[in-house]
């Protein structure tokens, strides 16, 4: 194994709410939270570092390139590694790399590599990645569904023009060169290949075809990253490949080194909730434009982030949905199928009251789950339990609201709610019977967004099972006893048996995380 040191140089000065006040940290970044005077002293900082890990034993020492961010500032990593070429000695100069689809002709990525492994005396290591969607398709205004194949002909011409040994006419698609002729040429003819890869299919198979590394970088921790190189693993099988060399791969992982854990994250957890929180601020819609995925690469599901969510996520917020489903709808079905549609109608009506409440409930949530996820992320547990009670406090006001609403609608405008053919005692209890029911969907909804901000969707599902079982079970028992609009009774049951439930599991959950 072989190790590099890699540096994405990050803008180590974005403002603590970053976050809340920018939509992402590439792209459309506020340009004016880069200061060019401070930059001098960040540009050399970390060259001085990369230029002390060449001391250390590192076998390489790695750049790379992107644009508009503040994620890494390097949009011309060859410009650093000129500057490593000539201060460094016996450690390899990884360029990770150059995005060659960007470059109109590419033959400038071919002359500058050349200069670098001759500065260097044959120490480069190139890279060609294919460059972030926000890179190519929105910073430089690549065609999404061409890119690749701008890609394509770009690595041809410059693997060409490194080994031809006269001049050439190159008639692509996109270049067209009368005479292609580069000074200098490489020592290492070629030099070694890395190419940084996302999952794509294509990129698996172009690295085995021409018997590149494939690289992947890592910031998603060991599942993530272990389910996409066993995609590779397998393709590369698949394939029937000459050989299963580890150098046929190579991982980049944030590693942090400590005597414990405590000490690690005393010295770093810093540092790592603002890379995570602020560097990785990527506006999705910035993140995948359409078409820059092949169709190939997305049926095979290896790209997909949200794998490891689905079996870890995604299925209990599913079962949550279902349990819900049974909890509060299965009601207006079961009162339907067995009493008649008229026997539903005064229930609707009694619902339809206490729907500015429903409406809060459901808006929160959406607001509040974010801010509580990134509190938590940065370790801000006081941030996270403050939201719960400010969402306790806005959920009894518009509780509160919604009751003196449905009384003053009672007592001046009747006629709204009781139609002809209405019982106004049981419209007034079904409005009793609901106003209960979303008392106990109010009182718990801070906590259950706390939650799901935590990521606890698991337990969220597991906690509701019993009260869903136990209010359909309350549901018909109470529909045949005592008709239909006592059968509310089964929902309240089982919204306050989860409402028990949910400030359990959270207690639970601060305990271990106390």
């Amino acid at each position: 194994m072989k190790f590099t040191w890699f540096n994405l140089m990050p803008w180590p000065y974005l403002p603590d709410d970053f976050r809340e006040k920018n939509r992402s940290v590439w792209v459309d970044i506020d340009s004016s939270l880069f200061d060019p005077v401070k930059s001098h002293e960040v540009y050399n900082t970390y060259m001085d570092l990369l230029e002390y890990a060449s001391t250390l034993g590192f076998d390489g020492i790695g750049v790379n390139e992107h644009h508009q961010n503040g994620y890494g500032i390097m949009p011309s990593p060859n410009i650093i590694a000129a500057g490593l070429a000539r201060r460094t000695k016996d450690v390899g100069l990884v360029v990770l790399g150059n995005s060659i689809a960007l470059y109109n002709p590419p033959v400038r990525v071919a002359e500058e590599f050349a200069m670098l492994d001759c500065i260097s005396g044959g120490r480069l290591v190139a890279g060609f990645p294919v460059g972030t969607s926000m890179d190519t398709n929105f910073c430089y205004g690549q065609i999404p569904a061409l890119t690749r194949e701008k890609y394509a002909e770009a690595h041809d011409l410059i693997r060409r023009a490194w080994s031809e040994k006269k001049p050439f006419a190159f008639n692509g698609r996109y270049n067209k060169l009368r005479h292609v002729n580069i000074w200098p040429r490489p020592i290492q003819n070629p030099p070694p290949i890395h190419i940084p890869g996302g999952g794509s299919v294509e990129t698996y198979d172009f690295c085995i075809d021409n018997t590149y590394s494939y690289s992947y970088l890592s910031f998603s921790g060991y599942i993530r990253g272990k389910a996409l190189m066993d995609g590779y693993w397998k393709r590369v099988a698949e394939r029937n490949a000459p050989d299963t060399s580890p150098y046929r791969a190579g991982f980049a992982q944030t590693i942090l080194v400590a005597d414990t854990d405590e000490e690690a994250e005393r010295l770093y957890s810093k540092h790592v909730s603002y890379f995570y929180n602020r560097c990785l601020h990527v506006f999705a819609g910035f993140a995948d434009a359409p078409g820059y995925r092949t169709i190939k690469t997305i049926q095979t599901g290896a790209l997909s982030q949200y794998a490891p969510i689905w079996r870890d996520v995604t299925r209990w917020s599913l079962l949550g949905v279902a349990l819900s489903e049974v909890t509060a709808n299965a009601h207006a079905y079961l009162v339907t199928f067995v009493a008649g549609t008229h026997a539903f109608a005064p229930l609707a009506a009694g619902a339809l009251m206490i729907r500015p409440l429903s409406l809060v409930l459901t808006a929160l949530p959406d607001r509040e789950r974010p801010l509580m996820a990134h509190s938590l992320a940065a370790g801000n547990m006081a941030g996270a339990v403050a939201a719960i009670h400010e969402f306790r406090f806005v959920s009894a006001v518009a509780w509160i609201g919604t009751v003196l609403l449905s009384i003053a609608v009672f007592l001046w405008y009747p006629h709204l709610v009781i139609r002809d053919g209405f019982d106004p005692r049981e419209v007034m209890t079904v409005v009793g019977l609901w106003s209960v029911i979303v008392a106990a969907r109010a009182v718990r909804a801070g906590d259950a967004t706390f939650l799901q901000g935590a990521g606890a969707f698991d337990g969220l599902a597991r906690v509701a099972i019993l009260p869903g079982i136990a209010s359909l079970i309350g549901t018909l028992v109470l529909l045949v006893i005592a008709g239909p609009v006592w059968s509310l009774g089964g929902i309240l049951i089982g919204e306050w048996l989860t409402t028990f439930n949910i400030f359990a599991l959270k207690r639970k959950w601060m305990r271990e995380h106390a």
